[in-house]
């Protein structure tokens, strides 16, 4: 932003109540105050919403529901405080078409900012396949979306098959899975070691249910693995369809049997693994850079009267 004419402080919301308001009037002296996900009950809300002069909300998750753990995905407080914060906003920015679609409900004023990645930090390194050496699949998350690979554990449990090259699991978390037939290696989640362990990956995943809260979801994991050259499997749900076209940055699977194949098909084949990895970097630097982002969004601020 400070390249492109803006300056830009980032403050943590705090937990304590004095200090919150501290904060709130602090934010007086600015030309704009963008809000990233938080929704806040409605005295703190109302209380900033007068304090500032022009209000930005961005966000990247279905925030109006629960998450898919929840059967029902209703929450009447969330949605109360999303449509509450959407409406007195003076533009709105979602991750994804789906969540554009849904604060377009309550203000016209909605900008689409996909999800990016620094590409220069999350950047292939040259592979050496080996024939027979072992393929090492990749997921990387935490507890609170280790659901979904434990959606796909027993099923990742019947992929090895004769004339198959062994399989592994590399997780990287602060939660993990376990798994019967198929080695698990466990690996604590540490930002400054993230792109190293993603460079110890020869297939990333990205397992998802078809729900309203995964549709929501805007595929970070997947830039994660595409920028470092990496192919993916994903499910065919909401962003994953914009972010993987089949059988060209990687492949969709659908099923037990659909997730079996695609990990056999991958798994057998590093010249394909390649080639998806290869396009995968392409696309991400054609259409999800940081610096790509920063430029859209720069513009996206300027449209609300900041200069």
């Amino acid at each position: 932003m400070r390249h492109r004419g803006l300056e830009l402080d980032l403050f943590p919301i705090p937990a304590r109540a004095s200090r919150r308001l501290r904060l709130f009037k602090s934010l007086r002296s600015y030309a704009l105050v963008g809000i990233q996900r938080k929704l806040f009950g409605a005295a703190y809300f109302y209380l900033l919403r007068r304090l500032v002069r022009r209000l930005v909300y961005d966000f990247d998750d279905a925030l109006y529901i629960r998450d898919s753990r929840d059967w029902s995905g209703r929450s009447w407080t969330r949605r109360g405080r999303f449509e509450r914060t959407v409406r007195s906003a003076d533009l709105v920015i979602a991750g994804n078409r789906l969540l554009v679609a849904e604060a377009r409900r309550y203000n016209r004023r909605v900008r689409l900012l996909p999800t990016s990645i620094d590409t220069n930090r999350y950047r292939p390194l040259p592979r050496r396949s080996r024939s027979g050496s072992a393929v090492t699949i990749g997921w990387i998350g935490s507890r609170s979306t280790l659901f979904y690979l434990e959606d796909i554990a027993a099923t990742l449990d019947l992929v090895p098959a004769p004339g198959l090259p062994p399989v592994r699991l590399k997780v990287i978390a602060d939660e993990f899975v376990r798994l019967r037939r198929m080695e698990v290696i466990r690996k604590t989640w540490r930002e400054e070691e993230e792109v190293d362990d993603l460079r110890g990956v020869d297939i990333g995943i990205m397992p998802l249910r078809d729900d309203l809260w995964s549709r929501g979801k805007c595929g970070l994991k997947l830039l994660q693995y595409m920028a470092m050259g990496i192919p993916v499997i994903c499910s065919p749900v909401g962003t994953n369809l914009d972010l993987v076209t089949d059988g060209v940055e990687g492949l969709h699977a659908a099923g037990a049997e659909g997730w079996v194949q695609a990990v056999r098909r991958l798994a057998a084949d590093p010249v394909l693994r390649k080639r998806m990895g290869q396009r995968g970097r392409e696309k991400v630097e054609r259409n999800y850079s940081a610096t790509g982002a920063a430029e859209h969004l720069a513009e996206i601020l300027r449209s609300v009267g900041v200069s």
